[in-house]
């Protein structure tokens, strides 16, 4: 009961801080437009929207998770494509917001490249994201993130490499709980790309969701020398 308590009260402070940002910053725009600022607000519409998107991504992952039991709710809708395509896409998608950090993010190599795949292109998007954002996250600037793709008998192994902070010993399996942050609450700080950030505590742990659903496996190791693995 005492750890149940602690864990719900931790939950509470992460998303608390978490909504508590992008709301500030939806709410300080509006009053700003309220008071006569409506000629200068368009220059403020892009930091709304994603204010807004940041919001509606925490809801949605939270939902969720909170109906994580009931598969029912999580109907697959299976394309075919190439997993090289979806992971370079989303590589490229995060370039322009790590460009000021310096951090490289390579996308996989061309050799052995795995044959079509049916899977759910948005969930797995979805899941290449998180990792790499938490790749991004534990990386100093200047670093590089770097993801393979083999073809394995009758499955594909995605790989996101970084050389980072690492993982603390007997924590790997734990940031794929949710709302787990690994650092104290108190000190919980925000942002989707920044070194040493948190977030709620739900990507990985949606991640692994979406994974699994796909009939798949999905682990964190640290080694000396490439730590974030």
């Amino acid at each position: 009961l005492a750890r149940l308590s602690t864990f719900r009260a931790d939950a509470l402070k992460v998303l608390g801080l978490e909504l508590r940002t992008p709301l500030a910053i939806v709410s300080g725009y509006y009053a700003l437009a309220c008071h006569g600022a409506a000629g200068e607000f368009r220059e403020l519409m892009p930091a709304m929207g994603i204010s807004i998107e940041r919001l509606q991504q925490i809801v949605d992952k939270v939902l969720h998770l909170l109906k994580a039991g009931e598969a029912t709710e999580f109907p697959l809708e299976l394309t075919e494509f190439y997993p090289r395509d979806l992971v370079t896409r989303v590589v490229e998608r995060l370039r322009p917001f790590v460009a000021g950090r310096n951090v490289q993010l390579l996308p996989p190599p061309m050799c052995e490249q795995p044959e079509v795949c049916r899977w759910d292109r948005e969930k797995m998007e979805d899941v290449v994201e998180e990792l790499l954002i938490n790749a991004i996250r534990a990386s100093a600037d200047g670093q590089r993130i770097e993801t393979d793709l083999r073809a394995e008998r009758d499955s594909v192994r995605l790989q996101i490499t970084d050389s980072g902070i690492g993982i603390p010993a007997g924590q790997h399996e734990r940031i794929f709980e949710p709302f787990v942050t690994l650092r104290e609450p108190a000190h919980h700080t925000s942002g989707l790309f920044e070194f040493g950030a948190e977030g709620a505590g739900i990507g990985l742990s949606t991640a692994r969701m979406w994974v699994t659903l796909h009939g798949g496996t999905i682990t964190a190791e640290s080694n000396a020398g490439r730590p974030g693995t």
